[in-house]
């Protein structure tokens, strides 16, 4: 019986010991894939240039800012205070940070709303965003002093979004579409795919993507509820930036 309990001590012990053997396996081969994975994706090109880049929420109560022009007065101020700090190249803003694709609104392209009509992801952007992140432009034109808020409205598509609704980036130009129940708007230009970041997961996507002028995408607040109104600000910069004490590259 001594015999029988000290053999069968062994080999429960044998046993523990191949079992952790085995879970370190596991374990170092997990951490090694997800060292490649993050590798890879550091590698990958995003579609804008991220060097030097800083981004910072900015969220404006709707007392005073209630309005599209007191909105964009706002914006246009700190434009103009941000460009004149030292070190500052390009200032930016959107509705969704880098790597956000954006909300998705119901695209109709033919003169009646359809049930099928494809739901794409959309982001409001100032006149500089591409110029600022570097995203390239490949057909018609990127935004400009004539997409005021009393503008024409118009819209810009990304390549992917290009392809599926038009089938290529130079047959977009010049169509219309509308978002949701929004009015009628002009494809005016077509820029390069940026990747997004899915949730929860470790891998990039390219989805289609469309941009309203924030001039005039800052004439509504989709949620009447909202305590507020934010945007993302997207700063270039070749050294750290401190507003009220607290460096951006520390958020």
């Amino acid at each position: 019986l001594a015999t029988w309990g000290v053999r069968i001590g062994w080999l429960a012990q044998t046993a523990l010991l191949v079992g952790q053997m085995a879970m370190s396996i596991v374990v170092l081969v997990a951490a090694t894939l997800l060292t490649r994975t993050f590798i890879r994706l550091n590698n990958e090109p995003l579609g804008f240039d991220s060097s030097n880049l800083w981004v910072a929420s900015v969220t404006l109560p709707k007392d005073p800012f209630d309005t599209a022009d007191e909105r964009n007065t706002f914006y246009r101020q700190l434009d103009e205070r941000l460009r004149a700090v030292p070190g500052v190249e390009a200032v930016a803003a959107s509705t969704s940070p880098a790597l956000n694709s954006g909300p998705p609104v119901t695209v109709n392209t033919g003169p009646d709303d359809s049930p099928d009509a494809p739901r794409i992801s959309a982001q409001d952007v100032t006149t500089g965003f591409f110029a600022g992140l570097d995203v390239p432009l490949v057909a018609g034109r990127l935004f400009d002093a004539r997409d005021a808020t009393a503008g024409a409205p118009v819209v810009i598509f990304n390549a992917r979004a290009a392809q599926q609704l038009f089938g290529g980036p130079a047959a977009a130009i010049g169509q219309h579409v509308r978002l949701g129940s929004g009015p009628w708007r002009e494809v005016v230009g077509v820029v390069g795919n940026v990747r997004s970041s899915f949730f929860n997961t470790l891998e990039w996507r390219t989805d289609p993507i469309l941009y309203r002028p924030a001039a005039q995408a800052f004439a509504t607040v989709d949620d009447p509820s909202a305590a507020g109104f934010g945007f993302s600000l997207h700063i270039r910069a070749s050294r750290p930036l401190v507003f009220g004490g607290i460096g951006m590259d520390e958020r």
